[in-house]
């Protein structure tokens, strides 16, 4: 049996690490034929089902167990009873600890929002170019559903990059990751918005695994409330971590058009965007609560995933 221990920090150091497949999916096969050699290997950022499929089918009969280290891959999509899975979330996990001083420091004020001091519709964050997000990004625009709204996309066919800062310019490569020092910014102009949409790695792609990113951690840091424009399996492990969206989770591009379209009406109507605010006080709240002990949580789950496996 391998002897690894269930402390975060070795899990940063594990030999041979990591593989990213979703950069390059040609790592899969290096991938098992690591993996045969070390009986350990670690998966870094998401990963599709149909990726993993193909990961199994390569491997194909093994007569001793392996150990597979992954941010999010779900238990259900195993079903090769010879390797071992841990799940570490440790994207969002490792954020979570960046902005350990952030919790400590400060002010969060619970604050009550007034639909006559929001400026804006929709908040949205997206950097990097990826063609499941762009699908969603493109949709929203074609249909004007962003035009009063605060968001940041690549330069792409044509279509001129934005930042958060610069409707003009795209976002920085330097400031895209620097995440305590973007602070100020983020929190700042979302609360500017009625409605903050999360469009996480891969989109709306529903194949895809439960990893998720900073993402997540910034709608929740800022109290406004959010919907997601995330695959199930994410929609998920929010669920399971208790977090809840302003409004249930759609799951096919037309659906979340249409829920975006729904909210824009009501932002027009100050009665109604006031009560839909009012609405959400206590979601926001409790989102809050739960995220500062998110690390502990994680944590705590990655220790009893070894425990569980007598590693």
């Amino acid at each position: 049996m391998l002897k690894t221990l269930p402390n975060f920090s070795k899990l940063q150091t594990l030999p041979n690490k990591g593989f990213n497949w979703y950069a390059d999916s040609n790592q899969i096969i290096d991938s098992v034929n690591t993996i045969k050699k070390d009986k350990i290997i670690v998966i870094k950022e998401q990963i599709t089902k149909p990726q993993w499929i193909k990961f199994e089918e390569l491997l194909g009969n093994i007569n001793q167990q392996y150990l597979i280290i992954t941010d999010g891959l779900p238990f259900e999509w195993v079903k090769n009873s010879k390797l071992t899975v841990i799940q570490t979330h440790s994207y969002v996990r490792n954020t979570l600890e960046e902005f350990d001083e952030i919790f400590k420091t400060y002010s969060f004020k619970h604050f009550q929002r007034k639909v006559n001091l929001i400026e804006k519709d929709f908040f949205m964050m997206y950097g990097r170019w990826s063609y499941h997000r762009e699908q969603v990004v493109a949709e929203l625009e074609s249909r004007s559903l962003l035009d009063e709204s605060i968001y940041s996309r690549p330069t792409f066919e044509g279509i001129k990059g934005r930042s958060i800062e610069n409707a003009k310019e795209p976002t920085p490569d330097q400031t895209r990751y620097n995440h305590t020092r973007n602070f100020k910014s983020v929190l700042e102009n979302s609360q500017k918005c009625h409605c903050y949409i999360v469009l996480e790695n891969n989109g709306l792609l529903q194949d895809t695994d439960q990893t998720m990113t900073e993402k997540i951690i910034w709608p929740i840091l800022a109290q406004t409330p959010f919907i997601l424009a995330v695959g199930i399996e994410k929609a998920k492990k929010l669920s399971d971590w208790g977090i809840l969206p302003a409004d249930s989770p759609r799951h096919s591009i037309r659906s979340f058009t249409e829920q975006v379209l729904w909210l824009k009406s009501e932002f027009k109507n100050l009665t109604r965007a006031q009560k839909w605010q009012d609405s959400q006080g206590e979601k926001i709240n409790l989102n809050l609560k739960l995220l500062k002990n998110l690390k502990n949580v994680i944590d705590l789950d990655v220790e009893s995933q070894f425990r569980q496996h007598g590693i």
